[in-house]
């Protein structure tokens, strides 16, 4: 799968600092070997939708949560009973990356 890469709040120029290149490998890897799940029309009010989210949340799913250990919908904040989660995070030796 070709990735178009934003760097929000610097995360792209953190990530690729020498000592953190395990997770930007980790990460670009991941993305790179990602197939993409195209169902052409499937969207009768946008024909311009065409990929199936679901099924590409699936591989996200498995690849992140399964295959490279990342948290599985974990609490996205310390703040006591917010209940708000990210997708994903994972600790990279002091360097926490959350999805």
């Amino acid at each position: 799968m070709r990735a178009d890469i934003f760097s929000y709040r610097y995360a792209k120029e953190i990530l690729q600092h020498p000592d953190h290149g395990d997770a930007w490998s980790e990460i670009e890897g991941f993305l790179a070997e990602a197939p993409i799940f195209i169902y052409p029309n499937k969207s009768k009010k946008n024909p311009r939708l065409d990929i199936v989210q679901q099924v590409m949340n699936t591989y996200f799913d498995r690849r992140l949560g399964v295959d490279l250990g990342w948290d599985y919908h974990p609490l996205a904040t310390r703040i006591a009973d917010s209940g708000l989660t990210a997708d994903f995070r994972k600790d990279f030796g002091g360097l926490i990356v959350q999805a």
